[in-house]
């Protein structure tokens, strides 16, 4: 056994229960010592039974531990070749072995042993008055004692305190800077977002004029187209009229003039290089810019071209 720390003193629970910052006083182990009112705990040596050890040297578990006992057997030879099973070795016996095979070790334990009990006589012959000063000296250096150990862990207690602030403060600021981070991140993606919104806006809106203008030429170009066409087929049905009445044949009847004002006009417009850009037009679109009859007539045409060129891939 060895003496106890303060430390290993308040940690270690020498009964079942703790009643008001002191021990359970109903068995024969009693408090050890006391707490003090800034958690820590002051030890009364005079409860506290210990075995001194030498403070310069670490601690031994010799006698009772060691390594260079003789390892010894229930069985023992006898002079004249007999064996025996001798007696279990008491602990007088064990410490004379001691003794024997570890004599370093036992002279500095007998020399101090020897010292306390030199100190205890010399203690014992010394007058009674100068005995009461000295434990007198010796309380008042032990009440000394506690007052440091105190004024000690109310200083650990304020060092922890302000470090603890500081470390509180250390991390307001880390959290403070994590969310301005967050923030400013949060802003710059904000605007990035409403500045991808704009460019698509913009974008989307020059796409928008940008088709209003192709629709807009072609209209116009359409509008010239079908004017042109109308004048040709004008000029070609009335000399086709004439043809017809000179010869005594019927007139031409309506849904065929329509017919071939059509042709004409995507004969014209095939012309003028717009029959791609009108045929990857949806059919509302389409239906928007050219009249029945020339969306049959430019699908005609497109067949007949398609037919064509079967034509030719199979000759």
């Amino acid at each position: 056994m060895f003496k106890p720390s303060p430390q290993l003193c308040a940690r270690l629970r020498f009964t079942t229960k703790d009643v008001g910052r002191g021990f359970y006083r109903g068995n024969r182990t009693g408090s050890m010592g006391s707490h003090t009112e800034f958690g820590g705990y002051v030890v009364d040596w005079r409860k506290t039974p210990h075995y001194n050890a030498p403070s310069a040297q670490d601690f031994s578990l010799t006698p009772f531990v060691t390594l260079e006992m003789e390892r010894t057997t229930r069985v023992q030879d006898r002079p004249d070749g007999t064996t025996y099973t001798p007696e279990k070795v008491d602990g007088v016996e064990f410490l004379r072995q001691w003794a024997r095979l570890n004599p370093p070790e036992y002279e500095t334990v007998v020399d101090h042993q020897t010292a306390e009990r030199e100190a205890q006589l010399e203690w014992s012959t010394i007058p009674q008055e100068q005995r009461a000063r000295l434990e007198a000296e010796q309380e008042e250096q032990r009440r000394q004692e506690i007052a440091a150990d105190e004024a000690r862990q109310l200083e650990i207690v304020m060092e922890n305190a302000q470090r603890r602030k500081v470390q509180e403060e250390e991390d307001r600021r880390l959290q403070a800077e994590a969310k301005r981070e967050r923030q400013l991140q949060a802003q710059q993606e904000q605007l990035r977002l409403q500045a991808e919104e704009e460019e698509r806006r913009t974008q989307a809106e020059e796409e928008r004029r940008n088709r209003l203008a192709a629709n807009q030429r072609l209209r116009s170009e359409l509008k010239r187209i079908r004017d042109s066409a109308r004048e040709e087929a004008e000029r070609t049905l009335t000399a086709e009229g004439r043809r017809r009445k000179d010869e005594g044949l019927p007139p031409m009847k309506k849904a065929l003039r329509r017919m071939i004002r059509a042709q004409l006009f995507v004969t014209m417009v095939r012309q003028a290089g717009l029959e791609v850009e009108l045929r990857s037009r949806s059919d509302e679109e389409q239906r928007q810019l050219l009249a029945r009859e020339e969306i049959e007539a430019l699908n005609t045409t497109a067949e007949s071209s398609l037919a064509r060129e079967a034509r030719k891939l199979a000759h």
